[in-house]
């Protein structure tokens, strides 16, 4: 659904998609408090996933979000791979990227 309305580029369908990501990565933050070795990875996608959709808002208070959300992210993701690598550094790399974007804005 955020995929589809993200699409769609309008002002509306973009502030959609951003309080549906918004909720994702509330409900993996509250699941990885409770289980932080089932939910991590995910936390880790969805807040990298947010980070993307605020860098596209263009102000300047969302590139600091969206950086903070990245670096974030890219922080879970060391700590995963770090525990086990061949299982999580693919995700690393991801993450790093995502940063370098966000950070090169």
């Amino acid at each position: 659904l955020a995929a589809h309305l993200s699409e769609q580029g309008d002002a509306a369908s973009l502030d959609e998609v951003l309080r549906y990501v918004e909720e994702v990565v509330s409900i993996y933050r509250k699941l990885a408090d409770e289980q932080p070795a089932a939910y991590l990875f995910d936390l880790a996608r969805s807040l990298s996933n947010l980070a993307t959709h605020l860098s596209e808002q263009g102000d300047a208070a969302s590139h600091r979000e969206a950086l903070a959300l990245a670096t974030d992210a890219t922080g879970i993701f060391r700590k995963l791979a770090a525990e086990q690598p061949t299982a999580y550094l693919p995700g690393l790399a991801i993450s790093l990227n995502t940063l370098a974007n966000r950070l090169s804005e």
